[in-house]
C-alpha cells in the first residue's frame, strides 16, 4: 500500500525522518505536514507562556530567603564597586554569571525581590523549552511537548524557577549540553562514514559543548558530573563494539579515544589539588542537613514518588532497547543520579532540577513509546 501524503493524520511519528535504524534523523517533520508543524509550534508557545505566567506571578512574595541573599548583595556590590562583596567583605564569585545578570536586573528594574528573580524566571521558561528539545530531538515533538508540559508545572522545576539561585540556569544549560554533545559525537548525515569511527564525529558541535560545559560548570560545579556519563556510555559502546566486531575495531573506535582522553586527563587532575578540593567540598554539611547524610535512598522519593513513577520506568526500559541514542540517555541519567546520591554527602533536594527534565522526557517516552513502536538499532 502507497504510504499517504496528505496532512491528515494526526500520527506525528510518521512525519518525522526515521531511518531503519531507529535513529530520528531531525527534530522536524516533513515537507508535507505543515499542519502538525504548525500545531506543534502553537502548542509548545502555550506550554511557555503557562510557565512563564506561574513563575512570574506574585514574583516579589515571599521575602527572599537566606541563600537568595548571596546573590542580592553581591549584585547590588557589582552595580557600586564593580566587585561581588558580600557586606563581610568576602567576594562571593560562586555562579557569577547568574550574578551578573541579576545585577543587570537590578540595573533595568531597581532592586527589589521580583527583579532579584527575573533570571531565575527567565531561564526557568527556557528549561521548559530545552525538556522540548531533548524530546524532540531523541524521539518525537509529542514527546517533547510532553516532557515541555511536565517540566513547566513539576513544583520542584516551578519553585526554583522563582527563587534568585542559579540552578534554573544551569538545569536549562545542563539539558543544552546533553543535547549538543551527541549531536557532536553521534551526528547525523555522514553515511559514508563507519558510525564508530573519529571520522563520524563533528567538531563544530562538540566546541559548543565544551562552551556549555565550561559555563555550566561555572554555575554549578556538578556539571563536571556530566563527564562520567560520557564516560560511561563510551565504555559501554566500547564493549558493544567490542563483542559485535571485534576488539581491534573497538580500539580504533572513537569511543576508545575518548576513555584513554579522559582515564590521562583524570590522572593529571589527581596530580593537583583541584580533585581534593572538589571532594572536600562535596563533603560539606551543614548541621541542620546532617540527619540525611548517607542516606543514599534520599533521592528516589524525590524523584518517582508521583504518580508518572510508573511512566518513567517503562520509558527508561523502552530507551535501553533504542541503540546509540537510549544507551547515551541512560547513560547520563543514571552516572548523574548516582554520582549525586553517592558522593554529595548533604543530599540537597535541588540537586535533582537538572536531571527533572531528563526524568519528564523519560515520563513523556513512557506514555507515548507504544503509540510510535521503538526500534533495536541494526549495528553499532
Amino acid at each position: 500500500m502507497a504510504p499517504q501524503t496528505g496532512t491528515n493524520s494526526v500520527d506525528i511519528s510518521k512525519m518525522l525522518v526515521v531511518n531503519s535504524s531507529g535513529e530520528v534523523a531531525t527534530v522536524g517533520v516533513r515537507s508535507g505536514s505543515g499542519k502538525q508543524r504548525l500545531v506543534v509550534a502553537l502548542m509548545l508557545l502555550l506550554i511557555l507562556a503557562a510557565a512563564a505566567l506561574v513563575r512570574a506571578l506574585n514574583l516579589g512574595y515571599p521575602t527572599l530567603f537566606m541563600d537568595e541573599y548571596d546573590h542580592v548583595y553581591a549584585a547590588q556590590s557589582i552595580l557600586k564597586t564593580g566587585k561581588p562583596e558580600l557586606p563581610s567583605g568576602y567576594q562571593y564569585t560562586r555562579a557569577l554569571p547568574y550574578t551578573l545578570l541579576v545585577a543587570a536586573s537590578f540595573k533595568l528594574f531597581g532592586v527589589s525581590e521580583a527583579s532579584a528573580r527575573v533570571p531565575s524566571v527567565i531561564f526557568g521558561v527556557l528549561m521548559v523549552l530545552g525538556a522540548f528539545l531533548l524530546g524532540a530531538y531523541f524521539h518525537n515533538a509529542y514527546t517533547g511537548l510532553l516532557a515541555a508540559f511536565l517540566t513547566a508545572f513539576l513544583p520542584l522545576t516551578v519553585g526554583w524557577s522563582r527563587e534568585c539561585r542559579m540552578y534554573s540556569m544551569f538545569a536549562f544549560l545542563y539539558a543544552l549540553l546533553v543535547l549538543c554533545f551527541y549531536k557532536g559525537f553521534e551526528p547525523e548525515g555522514k553515511a559514508d562514514v563507519p558510525k564508530h569511527s573519529l571520522k563520524s564525529v563533528d567538531f563544530r558541535w562538540l566546541i559548543g559543548a565544551g562552551v556549555l560545559l565550561a559555563l555550566a560548570y561555572s554555575v554549578q560545579m556538578l556539571a563536571g558530573l556530566f563527564l562520567f556519563g560520557v564516560a560511561a556510555y563510551c565504555a559501554m559502546m566500547f564493549v558493544f563494539l567490542w563483542a559485535k566486531q571485534g576488539f581491534k575495531a573497538a580500539a580504533a573506535s572513537k569511543y576508545s579515544a575518548v576513555l584513554l582522553l579522559g582515564l590521562a586527563s583524570f590522572a593529571v587532575l589527581a596530580s593537583t589539588p583541584m580533585l581534593g578540593k572538589f571532594w572536600k567540598l562535596s563533603q560539606e554539611c551543614p548541621p541542620y542537613a546532617r540527619w540525611k547524610a548517607r542516606m543514599y535512598s534520599f533521592y528516589l522519593p524525590v524523584l518517582f514518588d508521583s504518580k508518572f513513577h510508573w511512566l518513567a520506568l517503562l520509558g527508561a526500559g523502552i530507551l535501553s532497547a533504542r541503540g546509540r541514542k537510549g544507551i547515551y540517555f541512560l547513560a547520563v541519567f543514571i552516572t548523574r543520579f548516582c554520582s549525586t546520591a553517592l558522593c554529595w554527602r548533604g543530599n540537597p533536594k535541588i540537586h535533582t532540577l537538572s536531571v527533572h527534565i531528563i526524568l519528564g522526557f523519560y515520563i513523556g517516552w513512557g506514555g507515548l513509546g507504544f503509540q510510535n513502536g521503538w526500534h533495536r538499532e541494526s549495528s553499532f
